[in-house]
């Protein structure tokens, strides 16, 4: 499985010379791997990207256990923490950078399979306890840690 053949690194779509809306290339270049972005029918989303991209990989629903959860923690705490809102929207900007990156390598289920055990589960966990500052700190690492190995150019 493979991103989008279409979607170029700058976000470009090599069929129509354009750059699609966030959520075109969010439902249809980006996360849903096993389609082209030309065929693809999928239902909206609401932004996990690297979850998403991670749940894609494990066959797991939109609606599963682990984006539902990390949905809520977005939208039920971190974007009411102080900079939540700036923290949520720097994530929409480089999240679909690391997800391309990503899925441009051969071994992208094993990057995947590893960001579900070291980052996703344990934050997932902590969520669903209510443990949020924590499940924070794992998300950051998560989202630093990706960032410093698959974007080589600083948003």
């Amino acid at each position: 499985m493979a991103s989008c053949k279409y979607l170029n690194v700058q976000n470009i779509c090599t069929q129509t010379n354009t750059e699609p809306s966030r959520d075109v290339r969010f439902n249809t270049c980006l996360t849903s791997r096993q389609y082209d972005c030309v065929h693809y029918k999928g239902k909206s989303s609401s932004g996990c990207f690297i979850t998403t991209a991670v749940c894609g990989t494990l066959n797991r629903n939109d609606d599963c256990h682990e984006l539902t959860s990390m949905r809520s923690f977005r939208d039920n705490w971190l974007k009411k923490q102080l900079n939540g809102e700036a923290e949520v929207q720097e994530y929409y900007t480089i999240a679909p950078q690391i997800v391309a990156a990503i899925n441009t390598l051969d071994n992208a289920d094993d990057i995947y399979n590893g960001i579900c055990k070291n980052y996703i589960m344990p934050c997932v966990e902590l969520a669903d306890k209510g443990e949020n500052l924590a499940c924070h700190k794992i998300y950051r690492a998560m989202v630093e840690s990706l960032r410093q190995k698959y974007i080589l150019v600083e948003v």
